[in-house]
């Protein structure tokens, strides 16, 4: 393997911000990644409870990328995966929030998306706020 010298650099490149939601939010499109534009991305993932229900709990959030020439989409299904959000607000409270930072490959001329699943809302709802950069 021949190791080259990468100047190494952060620049924004989407912002999602849901305030208020009451359900789960299907697949979403983040940023499309233009041709020519492979490489490392950190995504930033926030999500907090904003108001209280009965037996409510807070989704996960998964981020969704196709990286590194894989023929399919990789996705943090599990877990602590990568790409995974463990998000569960088990104490049904408005002073929780939970928050992870990674980093992955994308391919270029490929979707970063998100997903939330698995929240139960009798009356709670949440904000969830994602930020994206590319690092090169």
């Amino acid at each position: 393997m021949a190791a080259s010298n990468v100047q190494s650099y952060s620049v924004p490149v989407a912002a999602y911000d849901a305030t208020a939601q009451n359900g789960n939010i299907s697949a979403t499109t983040i940023y499309a990644i233009p041709a020519g534009k492979a490489g490392m991305y950190r995504a930033h993932l926030y999500i907090r409870q904003t108001a209280t229900g009965t037996a409510s709990v807070t989704p996960t959030v998964d981020i969704i990328f196709t990286g590194d020439s894989l023929a399919a989409v990789t996705t943090g299904t599990t877990s602590g995966a990568p790409g995974h959000l463990i998000a569960t607000n088990n104490t049904n409270a408005t002073t929780v929030c939970n928050q992870v930072t990674f980093t992955f490959y994308a391919d270029a001329s490929t979707n970063i998306q998100f997903v939330t699943a698995g929240g139960t809302y009798a009356g709670m709802t949440y904000n969830l706020r994602v930020r994206l950069e590319y690092l090169g």
